[in-house]
């Protein structure tokens, strides 16, 4: 799958204007993609149930839906097993340290092919993730590496 394809993204993030960046800055390295909103779970399940989905950013923590999170949805992809791969965004519960790589792991165990702190410095952390997703790799912050050298010693 290259990057000049027709993707379908799903971009699931229930703070507009955070939304509105993401999709700024996906729309400089696939300006061709089809890129589908949703602010909640149930928009989130909607738009996977009514097309073929290429990959999905999802925000792990929902302001409006404490009982539903981008976790649900990435169980939802996983239990339809549908194609769609799909990467989390985390706001920061938990910004460093032991559970924030918990969470992480917690992410991919799930079936997340990355995760993605949205507080990760760098302008091209989007692009690296979503071109190592999809080279079929799992895309990881460096903290978590950190974590499993300090884990090993």
């Amino acid at each position: 799958m290259a990057l000049s394809d027709h993707l379908k993204i799903l971009l699931l993030e229930d703070h507009g204007v955070v939304r509105a960046g993401f999709k700024a800055l996906l729309r400089e390295f696939v300006p061709d993609a089809q890129v589908y909103e949703a602010a909640s779970y149930d928009q989130a399940i909607a738009i996977l149930a009514s097309d073929a989905i290429d990959f999905a950013f999802l925000d792990f923590k929902l302001a409006e839906a404490a009982d539903k999170s981008g976790l649900d949805v990435l169980h939802y992809i996983r239990e339809q097993e549908l194609a769609t791969r799909a990467v989390m965004l985390s706001g920061g519960e938990f910004a460093s340290g032991y559970l924030a790589k918990e969470l992480v792991l917690q992410c991919i165990n799930a079936g997340a092919f990355g995760y993605i702190p949205k507080a990760m410095e760098g302008d091209g952390v989007l692009r690296e993730a979503f071109e190592t997703v999809l080279q079929g790799r799992v895309f990881l912050p460096t903290f978590v590496f950190d974590y499993h050298a300090g884990a090993g010693a």
